[in-house]
């Protein structure tokens, strides 16, 4: 394997762990390595040379072609509850978003495909499978290193608490209540949310066969291999809770010397997970509608928005828009053509503009706000189909066009409406998979 004068500043903290918690392996290199897309900002932000990126040199680094000198490959070990079912051992998932690139190789999925590299992103790949994994062999000590190593990376402030590794269950349990209440509230559907798919730092990540809504309604799903709907829209607040149980277990030896002690502990820890995404989820979605002054009836007013969304087959996306436009004198971009009116929801619009009086902002306030909360583009499911197949016939123009938008899902043009629209009947994807 070649190694390339480094652009990149190391620390490699996991490799450090013992070897039980990795084993080194050098990526496989590819046949034809060539540049699709640079995230120009994310690579500043990250104090890597986009210009270097972008050449023949950076290319081969990212597609694992070259390993630049400080790097230290590593697939890490973990297990993971994949659909409710156990799996002891899985293969290290992490992909070394920060570019895409070709490969020159093919992929064999339902048919044969054109191969490419996305280069990713996370704080650290550490999985509630990865705690899982060290406590099915009944490693105590892998479990107490492996939580020492995340509270360093991740939670430093818990290591000052009296109970360091209950203090980062806490907040685990927190940064996963608002990270599940912030794709509810964009309607984003993950799509295989097993524990090895879960990070303890809180973000998002193997999302393969993920989809955002297009209408509403929550039972959808996507997922070509959720046969069942386990990870449906709906589904997905109840199934984060399923997740941090899991996690919460395996923590108990480390939690207390007295085992029923730690338990309790445990079982306390998990019990705030729903009312901390209610939180969050309640205060985005009053956001969404414009509410800054919360009162308890806007729960009503939410829930019965969705109902009759539901009912109406509604676009999610575009009803929030349509209500931003509504919220005050500057709708001259608005998605009002595009939004079917019922009588149901033409009633609960008189409700909420009664409600819109009772809250303390004027109305170019109250517009401002709900257009940086509303999205008007999101990555449809029909785009991105659109933008797969000219890829696969050499056309990536489609595809560059389509993250151009993305990056300002909130600023609407006319002359883009048509990555505003939802799908027509002949459009509509009914199914997402791995790699998409």
């Amino acid at each position: 394997m070649l190694k390339t004068k480094s652009h990149i500043n190391f620390d490699n903290s996991y490799s450090r762990l013992p070897g039980q918690f990795y084993t080194r392996q050098n990526p496989v290199p590819v046949s034809a390595p060539s540049l699709i897309r640079i995230n120009h900002a994310l690579a500043e932000k990250l104090g890597i040379d986009p210009i270097w990126l972008e050449s023949e040199e950076g290319i081969s680094t990212v597609t694992g072609n070259k390993i630049p000198v400080g790097g230290d490959p590593i697939a890490t070990v973990y297990a993971g509850h994949q659909f409710g079912g156990w799996s002891p051992q899985l293969g290290d998932g992490r992909a070394m978003i920060l570019a895409a690139a070709a490969t020159g190789d093919h992929v064999y999925r339902q048919n044969i495909l054109p191969g490419a590299i996305l280069v990713r992103i996370a704080k650290s790949h550490i999985r509630i499978g990865t705690f899982e994994f060290f406590s099915s062999r009944n490693d105590q000590e892998s479990l107490r290193l492996l939580a020492e190593h995340v509270i360093q990376r991740h939670y430093p402030e818990a290591s000052k608490q009296e109970n360091p590794v209950l203090a980062m269950l806490d907040s685990v349990i927190e940064n996963q209540a608002h990270l599940i209440a912030s794709w509810q509230q964009i309607g984003f559907i993950h799509g295989v949310m097993n524990t090895d798919n879960i990070l303890l730092s809180g973000e998002t990540v193997d999302y393969g066969p993920c989809a955002f809504m297009d209408e509403y309604h929550p039972e959808t799903v996507f997922s070509s291999i959720d046969r069942n709907g386990r990870y449906a829209y709906g589904n997905q607040p109840t199934i984060g809770r399923w997740n941090l149980i899991q996690l919460a277990q395996v923590l108990i030896p480390l939690l207390d010397r007295d085992r029923e002690k730690a338990r309790e502990l445990a079982q306390e820890s998990v019990n705030k997970y729903m009312n901390l995404l209610t939180k969050y989820y309640q205060n985005s979605m009053a956001l969404k509608l414009g509410i800054c002054n919360a009162m308890p009836d806007d729960i009503k007013l939410i829930k019965d928005l969705l109902d009759i969304m539901a009912e109406d087959k509604m676009d999610y996306t575009l009803t929030f828009r349509y209500l931003s436009d509504l919220a005050g004198n500057d709708a001259r971009n608005g998605v009002g053509d595009l939004v079917t009116l019922s009588e149901k929801f033409s009633f609960w619009l008189e409700r909420w503009k009664k409600r819109l009086l009772l809250d303390a902002q004027t109305s170019i306030q109250r517009q401002a706000r709900m257009y940086a909360k509303n999205p008007v583009f999101i990555p449809r499911n029909h785009l991105i189909e659109e933008a797969i197949q000219a890829a696969e016939n050499g056309n990536l123009n489609l595809f560059h066009q389509l993250v151009d938008i993305l990056t300002h899902p909130f600023e609407y043009k006319v002359e883009l409406k048509k990555y505003a629209l939802a799908p027509r009947p002949e459009q509509v994807v009914k199914e997402t998979f791995c790699g998409t």
